[in-house]
């Protein structure tokens, strides 16, 4: 049994590059989408685990935790 989580071509190292590279192009996209979610104080959500969590801190941010 190997680490069975979806890489690209490259490896661990291209996927982390890829990750640097791609951050800066979607955090902006993922605060504005969280903004016009309008949540109110105190919500609760969830992510399901795809990436490395920027929608988690950002929905966290937005309510207030």
């Amino acid at each position: 049994m190997g680490n069975d989580i979806a890489r690209p071509h490259g490896g661990d190292d291209e996927y982390r590059r890829l990750l640097e590279v791609t951050h800066p192009l979607r955090e902006g996209i993922i605060r504005d989408a969280v903004a016009a979610l309008r949540l109110p104080a105190g919500s609760r959500g969830l992510d399901a685990g795809c990436g490395v969590g920027l929608p988690a801190i950002t929905l966290a941010e937005a309510v207030g935790s």
